[in-house]
């Protein structure tokens, strides 16, 4: 059965890079191509044509190097091959966890109603680096829990962790943070700091080593703040606190929402049942980390696929507490009612294909799509002095296929441009259903071309 599920959850990521020209691993390998060629860190926004001198935080540098070379040795093909490899790793980490605590039959139809928010995120971004290593953390936090791993080996791995996931991506904050966690549920249980100063140092010198990176001191502080301020808000940033998916149109038609929602009630409802029998603080490392994830997928939808991985850990933890009190029998047979629901649920997904499980769509295999090249390959034809104009989305695109000859307008990082640049010329252009403000902003840039 796990060999069966690893194999479903590959044949998810088994599709062509149809999205492209819309998300920005574009940008991802020139960084990596610019750092080896060149041996320089961009640190201004390089790429843009408008504001080319603005000052920007790379805290992905070190993901552009790695996908550089993946795409160098193997094309797009090893690039969506290295994808599936990190989220499988993943979610073996995971699950490696939860077998310790539960049959594994137990918590498989847990896993499968879940596919579609672990599954949230399947393009290629740095991000998939922060699901690899909060679930290594995880891991060796377990294994060092259970006596598998010594202290001195636990540190030597979760410092040279941290100082590759600090270059990597900008959510490696959540190692020191899960670190802590581990410490405080420890100082819970046993009421002695003595017996928990190896797990504070831990989080010290892990946390430490978050400054050995590209930006020092600036590169920390940017997870807090790189959100602040922002008038550019990509559709993935926003926060789920709205109620536009309940309604009459909707409710009919089945959305991973409600499954989100559903996983939302039941941390809740059993968070609140912990708290009567006043066993919150006993489980503290679960019920905190999962509160903390929670809160972190409903403040911004990008996180609800690590937000699963994260429930995955957590479910398990509460079914055992309360399977330890069921007979042998029982067990078993919820064992067999998991499983034979297991078998039925798969068989709807390969019978029925319902749209949001389903894993062949219809362009499925590996790598990119062979026309995703026809428009840069038609705008390398205009003049290198051309202005384009682009919408926020294909920046990446352009950067990737046609810089320095050609540089765009704009590019999906929000951060990357200035308040008043996007206020008062790509809002203006954007949202102006009149040529009133086109005009003036073309008067300013002499567009030669929209991409």
């Amino acid at each position: 059965m796990i060999i069966f599920l690893f194999a479903l959850f590959s044949l998810s990521f088994i599709h062509k890079t149809s999205f492209f020209t819309n998300v920005d691993i574009g940008r991802h390998l020139k960084n990596g191509e610019i750092v080896l060629n060149e041996y320089k860190i961009i640190k201004t926004n390089y790429y843009s044509y408008t504001e080319a001198n603005k000052e920007v935080i790379n805290h992905h540098w070190g993901s552009g190097v790695i996908y550089y070379l993946v795409h160098k040795a193997f094309g797009f093909k090893g690039l969506s091959i290295l994808n599936l490899l990190l989220y499988l790793f993943t979610l073996f980490f995971i699950i490696s966890i939860v077998v310790k605590k539960i049959p594994f039959a137990i918590i498989l139809p847990i896993v499968l109603i879940s596919l579609p928010l672990l599954l949230a995120r399947p393009y290629i971004r740095p991000e998939v680096f922060s699901y690899f290593f909060l679930g290594f953390y995880f891991f060796l936090l377990d294994k060092y829990r259970n006596n598998k791993i010594r202290f001195k080996g636990l540190l030597i791995f979760l410092v040279i962790s941290q100082i590759i996931w600090t270059n990597l991506h900008v959510l490696f904050v959540l190692g020191p943070f899960v670190i802590l966690l581990y410490a405080i549920d420890k100082l819970l249980k046993t009421k002695s700091f003595n017996f928990t100063k190896n797990e504070f140092i831990l989080f010290l010198l892990v946390g430490f080593s978050c400054f050995i990176n590209a930006n020092g001191f600036k590169g920390v502080l940017e997870p807090f703040v790189i959100r602040q301020n922002l008038v550019l808000i990509p559709q993935e940033f926003r926060h789920l606190f709205n109620l536009e998916h309940y309604n009459f149109q909707n409710i009919q038609e089945f959305t991973p929402r409600y499954i989100f929602d559903f996983f939302t009630i039941f941390v809740l409802a059993s968070s609140f049942l912990l708290l009567l029998k006043k066993q919150l603080f006993v489980n503290f490392f679960y019920s905190a980390t999962i509160i903390f994830f929670l809160l972190f997928a409903w403040m911004m939808n990008r996180n609800i696929a690590m937000f699963s991985f994260v429930f995955l850990l957590y479910s398990s933890q509460m079914l055992s507490i309360y399977f330890k009190k069921f007979p042998d029998k029982l067990i078993s047979k919820v064992q067999i009612a998991s499983i034979i629901f297991s078998v039925f649920f798969i068989a709807y997904i390969f019978i029925l294909k319902p749209r949001y499980y389903y894993p062949i769509k219809s362009n499925f295999g590996i790598g990119i799509n062979k026309d995703e090249y026809k428009a840069a390959k038609h705008l390398s034809n205009f003049k290198t002095t051309s202005h384009i104009f682009n919408n926020f989305d294909i920046g990446a695109y352009i950067i990737f296929n046609n810089f320095p000859a050609q540089k765009p307008f704009i590019d999906p990082r929000p951060e990357a441009y200035s308040d008043s640049f996007v206020r008062n010329i790509y809002w203006k252009i954007k949202q102006n259903k009149n040529q009133i403000a086109w005009k003036k902003i073309d008067s300013i840039y002499n567009f030669n071309v929209i991409v």
